[in-house]
């Protein structure tokens, strides 16, 4: 990730120099300082967000990670129209509906999945508890294991 940033860096460097826009942000910047510190915040935040982002995903998944993500937009987005009196179109209604539900899909699945998981991991719990020691499993072991179904 540090190279992607760091030749994006020098990307965008370039094309500031070949447009000639170089030198008039650094002369922006230097006679107006209160920017540079609005800059160096927003460098900093971004820094911060970017952790969170490495941490989920590594401590999680990226699923898990693009949950969050857009569970975070889409809450902004109400607070938007909620606080600030935004109005949104059809369009932009059925979207995050639409969001919405591919976000509770998602939580119902891994649920199943989990629940699934539990229910798998209980048969073969039964079955290894009901097998004799000479390898043959008794009669009510078999009878436990149906009704489990």
């Amino acid at each position: 990730m540090m190279r992607t940033n760091l030749s994006m860096g020098v990307i965008a460097i370039s094309v500031a120099m070949v447009n000639g826009d170089l030198a008039n942000g650094f002369n922006y910047c230097r006679d107006d300082p209160v920017i540079c510190n609005l800059i160096i915040k927003f460098l900093a935040c971004s820094a911060i967000g970017q952790l969170f982002i490495f941490y989920t995903i590594a401590h999680f998944d990226p699923l898990v990670c693009s949950t969050i993500t857009t569970s975070r937009k889409l809450v902004s987005v109400f607070l938007s129209i909620l606080l600030k009196g935004h109005i949104l179109n059809r369009q932009g209604y059925f979207g995050i509906c639409l969001a919405f539900s591919g976000i509770l899909s998602e939580l119902r699945y891994k649920y199943y999945r989990r629940f699934k998981k539990t229910k798998v991991g209980n048969a073969a719990e039964m079955l290894v508890q009901n097998f004799h020691p000479d390898g043959s499993m008794c009669k009510s072991g078999i009878l436990n294991i149906l009704r489990s179904k």
